[in-house]
């Protein structure tokens, strides 16, 4: 991992909320989305009602590899992480980059906007 500019993320372990958030399901992103957040994937736009209901859906990834990290705090309270993910589920592939924007509040870390950019 690295980091640019950041003193010290270790009360925000974003790339362990993007493992976490890779393997989970439904109750996973309702829990860690904020009630505004989008979730921008190839063609769609999703807020957090419907992320949960595809999440559910799919399920998650079968296996998954996450590399090349970044993580930027952009202030006090707010987060950028940014990572290559190569992923499956069933014969299904999956490469992109991806990038979450996190803000703290009352509740701790919670995702803001994910986006994801497919390789292929």
């Amino acid at each position: 991992m690295t980091s640019n500019g950041i003193t010290d993320l270790a009360e925000a372990p974003l790339e362990e909320f993007e493992r976490e958030l890779a393997a989970g399901d439904g109750a996973t992103y309702a829990h860690r989305l904020r009630e505004d957040a989008l979730v921008v994937v190839p063609q769609r736009v999703l807020d957090k009602a419907e992320t949960i209901a595809e999440i559910d859906a799919a399920g998650g990834w079968d296996g998954f590899e996450i590399d090349r990290v970044r993580e930027d705090l952009l202030s006090e309270d707010s987060a950028v992480v940014t990572y290559r993910i190569q992923a499956h589920r069933g014969a299904f592939e999956y490469s992109a980059w991806l990038s979450s924007v996190y803000t703290r509040d009352a509740d701790g870390w919670r995702l803001l906007l994910h986006q994801q950019t497919p390789l292929d």
